[in-house]
């Protein structure tokens, strides 16, 4: 008769009004572990992310992490994994975020058997652009686009995850100095250690695009340092060369994501959907073999179009607004000294005595 052996599991612990599941691990990464939780107030599922204590001696990390929940909680959108809270308890400091049944996009890539479609490359696409353009409306850069950090749920919706590397232009989080990100989907100012902004998580969706395409990553290397390089200064093999089957206009939006210097990108998330939304309607006029579907269009569309819709309205450059000031300024003018004359002309020769 074999013994019989106890399993002792783990009680669900509290972190203020989040319990956690440390039986049930969801993730590992470099900043720490990510468990299965609930709110309790809510009763609803949620994912919690520990940072390693070792992350947490430095005073000065606290307050930009404290800062950091902040700015990320204000980030509300269909396409974005929002953190519900932060805090710290039994020395642990922790994000709880919204829990999402879906597998990652670098999961997707070792699995799947079939590449991805040009329907699903342009979902993708439409929906991280979508993304990274509310991100932009903060003032924050994700820094860590990568496929590992993009969900996609059953249905074809995507979320992107883990904005732990983010960037605020308000708290200036991060060192610029210092190298954050994967390597394999670095951008060339983040390489070098330069100042990043939305251009950068641009490049990053750039790569992700190049591999969903292709099938792989466009730079690879012995260790770091090569891979750091060659973004910096080796133009990718161009997608077509790999798969002639990959439209033209896809690959053209991919190189231009992958632009070595920032200013040769596209300047703004809103930029690269405008871009998107153009080759979805020339691909469907034109209908190339790899035509996206009418569900797939109008999907991918509506997604573009909504996320442009609630962009705020940018105020115009302190220049331009005062060459428009000014030219309104001289238009009236015009118009009153017209106006004037016209009265003159108008008046009546005076009659003589």
């Amino acid at each position: 008769m074999r013994p019989y052996h106890f399993h002792w599991a783990m009680p669900k612990i509290i972190w203020g009004d989040f319990e956690v599941d440390t039986d049930r691990v969801l993730g590992r990464g470099g900043m720490g572990v990510v468990y299965h939780g609930r709110q309790v107030s809510l009763d609803r599922p949620v994912a919690i992310k520990a940072l390693q204590k070792d992350l947490t001696r430095n005073i000065d990390f606290i307050r930009r992490f404290q800062r950091e929940a902040k700015v990320l909680a204000r980030l509300v959108h269909p396409h974005i994994v929002q953190v519900y809270g932060a805090g710290e308890a039994e020395e642990h400091y922790f994000f709880a975020m919204e829990f999402v049944a879906a597998k990652d996009l670098g999961k997707l890539l070792g699995e799947r058997e079939r590449d991805f479609s040009f329907d699903e490359i342009l979902n993708i696409a439409a929906q991280v652009g979508s993304a990274l353009a509310a991100a932009e409306e903060l003032g924050i850069v994700h820094r860590d686009i990568k496929p590992s950090n993009i969900l996609l749920l059953p249905g074809g919706n995507v979320k992107v995850m883990d904005f732990g590397l983010a960037k605020s232009a308000d708290t200036n989080l991060t060192k610029t100095s210092m190298i954050m990100g994967t390597v394999a989907y670095l951008s060339p100012e983040q390489g070098v250690g330069d100042e990043c902004d939305t251009r950068s998580d641009l490049y990053s969706l750039g790569v992700v695009l190049y591999q969903l395409a292709t099938r792989q990553v466009p730079f690879k290397g012995e260790n770091p340092t090569s891979v750091i390089y060659q973004h910096i200064h080796t133009p990718p093999v161009p997608p077509r060369e790999l798969d002639p089957d990959i439209p033209a206009g896809l690959e053209a939006i991919i190189l231009k994501l992958m632009e070595k210097k920032p200013e040769d990108r596209y300047q703004a998330a809103e930029e690269f959907l405008t871009s998107l939304r153009s080759l979805c309607e020339r691909t469907v006029v034109q209908g190339p073999e790899k035509a996206p579907s009418d569900k797939s269009f109008f999907t991918t569309m509506q997604i573009i179009d909504e996320s442009l819709l609630t962009r705020a309205p940018k105020k115009p450059a302190k220049k331009i607004r005062g060459l428009i000031e000014a030219g309104i300024l001289l238009l009236l003018l015009a118009v009153g000294g017209y106006a004037g004359w016209k009265a003159i002309e108008k008046e009546p020769d005076p009659v003589p005595a």
